[in-house]
């Protein structure tokens, strides 16, 4: 099964340098902090990653950079290290490692995948990305569209898909 092993964020939102948290194998990773502290920017860095919207088509408002000036040239960065993935990338059909977006203001986002090799692919299926996915029902977010079949991206889709296969 497709696990993530570790996030590393930078510039986004209240995150400046690079922070990096690293996922250990069966076992819950709980988020505590003051508020404020970044808790919730770094659930939504994963869903960035592996959420309902494809990264490349996210957009961004100026508070999503660190300081809230994106004219400075600063660079959201989010990378990501999986393991056992079972779709493969490239033309030679090798392991994904990981997964590196960055964006910067009136830029397209760079969105790749990383292989077994440390090469970057930026062509990416969409059933790579889906091995692993991410739900977040934020307190805005109306859970009664989670728990309804509106897409194959919602809560109930994804647990009845993990049931039928």
């Amino acid at each position: 099964m497709a696990r993530l092993k570790s996030i590393t964020i930078e510039n986004y939102r209240s995150i400046k340098d690079a922070v990096t948290i690293n996922f250990p194998e069966n076992m819950p990773v709980i988020l505590i902090g003051e508020n404020n502290s970044g808790k919730s920017n770094i659930i939504r860095a994963i869903d960035i990653m592996f959420g309902e919207y494809h990264p490349k088509y996210k957009d961004f408002d100026d508070h999503d950079y660190f300081g809230r000036n994106p004219d400075d040239g600063t660079t959201i960065r989010i990378n990501v290290e999986v393991k056992d993935f079972k779709n493969r990338i490239g033309k030679n059909n090798v392991e994904c490692i990981g997964f590196l977006f960055e964006k910067s203001k009136h830029q397209e986002p760079k969105y790749l995948a990383i292989d077994c090799y440390k090469e970057e692919n930026k062509y990416i299926k969409n059933e790579l990305r889906e091995e692993l996915s991410a739900v977040w029902i934020s307190s805005e977010q109306n859970l009664t569209y989670q728990l309804s079949y509106s897409s194959k991206y919602t809560l109930l889709s994804k647990v009845t898909k993990a049931f039928h296969e």
